[in-house]
């Protein structure tokens, strides 16, 4: 009876989580419908394990490499978005989905939805090369046994769909996620380090053609640096620490509105490089300015070289409780440490911008002021106002540009950023609201 009891527990909460972080994933796959694709594309589609992860630059910043992943999401929810991932004809896409269904489906729905996942993909797009990647190992509020019956029976079923290839990762990874001596691969045993990341990239590569190479290092085990914490910020942390940074590439450095936002896609600038971090309202919550500080420093744990542009979006959790004056202190902490990593790099620093909150709008309003003023007086560092043109008449958020009063931006409200930020970065092409609405209301159809 306790054991029953304590398994209900266990899944309440999943499933309470799950319904908070409901806003988050919504938005995140309104992104998706506005981003358009062609039949060059390799779209990587799943969970958080394959969200928080930077393809693109994986795979020396080859910008045919595009990430789908959502954080939370579902098996489900993977189904009802399938659209999204298919609609331009893509050369191939990976799917890993299942860890987050544990607690609210059986085996049987998790294999069924991926089914129907894979028959809906074959029928929009039946040249589409399409790979199942394997459950991984976790212990964290996981079973293996469980893991490991529904790899198998996701397997059975692949039995009957020829052209779909299945790929084993789970024996690759096990003993070393999963292991509680270490934090090598793994900190929480279930999101990844760099390592996990450089064996997965080793895996698929002879499935993605001769021509992409891994930008991985093969000693990424001895080089990857924690920036912080050990959690999923620290995690990310490590591909920060040992991709590659270039002369001419373009750093987002921020919290969720940077890292949910597929900048290279939006702004059509293949030089831009994401090291936003997090997911949620900001990112965490609580102040994420020292996190977005820890990510600098990883960045340039091994690279010495200034990128041509670093653009920061930060601070709102921290602005909105009042503690204006504390932002002002780790903001320009923040903007010291990356003229002192970056000195010859043109920095730009974005508004916060408007909530669904009155009162909170006040404190923005009065950091902005400031932040603009920061600017003015800071030598290489340029104000870029993106709160206006999401605001309405009152200096509250644009319903058109945020998901449901929220606070999220949707795929519109990207559209408008990428459109402010592409005034200020050379060589993009970001992409019309005309071509994005267009794009929305396709992707959000069912065929």
């Amino acid at each position: 009876m306790k054991k029953y009891f304590f398994v209900l527990f266990i899944s309440l909460f999943v499933f309470g989580n799950l319904l908070a972080d409901e806003p988050f994933r919504k938005h995140r796959f309104d992104t998706f419908k506005v981003l358009p694709m062609n039949e060059n594309s390799i779209v990587f589609v799943g969970n958080s394990i394959t969200d928080m992860h930077c393809w693109t630059e994986a795979f020396g910043n080859d910008s045919r490499i595009i990430n789908r992943g959502n954080s939370g999401a579902l098996s489900s929810e993977i189904l009802a978005n399938a659209e999204s991932y298919i609609h331009g004809k893509p050369a191939k896409v990976f799917l890993m989905i299942g860890t987050n269904d544990f607690n609210t489906s059986t085996d049987k729905e998790i294999v069924d939805n991926i089914e129907e996942t894979i028959k809906y993909m074959q029928r929009r797009s039946p040249r589409t090369e399409i790979y199942i990647e394997s459950i991984l190992p976790s212990t964290n509020n996981r079973n293996l046994a469980r893991i490991t019956g529904a790899n198998e029976a996701i397997q059975r079923m692949l039995a009957k769909y020829p052209s779909v290839t299945y790929i084993d990762l789970y024996t690759k990874l096990i003993g070393k996620i999963d292991n509680p001596n270490s934090n090598d691969y793994s900190c929480d045993k279930l999101h990844l380090t760099a390592a996990s990341y450089q064996i997965w990239c080793e895996t698929i590569k002879q499935y993605l053609g001769k021509d992409i190479q891994i930008s991985y290092p093969q000693n990424t085990l001895q080089l990857q640096t924690y920036a912080q914490n050990t959690g999923s910020h620290g995690m990310r942390s490590t591909y920060f620490s040992v991709l590659p940074v270039n002369p001419n590439d373009i750093l987002f450095f921020g919290d969720e509105m940077v890292k949910n936002g597929e900048w290279q896609e939006l702004l059509g600038n293949p030089n831009i490089k994401n090291r936003g971090t997090g997911w949620g309202y900001e990112g965490t919550s609580g102040d994420i300015i020292p996190v977005v500080n820890a990510n600098v420093n990883a960045t340039f744990s091994h690279n010495k070289v200034s990128p041509r542009r670093i653009l920061v979006y930060t601070g709102t959790n921290t602005v909105n409780s009042g503690e204006i004056e504390k932002a002002k202190r780790e903001y320009k902490e923040l903007i010291q440490n990356i003229k002192t990593k970056a000195p010859k790099t043109r920095i730009f620093v974005l508004s916060l911008m408007p909530t669904n909150m009155n009162a909170c709008n006040e404190h923005i309003k009065e950091f902005n002021s400031w932040l603009k003023d920061f600017a003015k007086e800071t030598d290489n560092v340029s104000f870029i106002n993106i709160n206006t043109p999401l605001s309405n008449s009152h200096g509250n958020i644009n319903p058109i540009y945020f998901n449901n009063y929220n606070n999220y931006l949707t795929g519109m409200g990207y559209i408008k950023v990428a459109e402010i930020l592409s005034k200020y970065i050379e060589h993009c092409h970001p992409i019309s609201e005309n071509e994005a609405r267009k794009l929305h209301f396709n992707n959000s159809k069912r065929y």
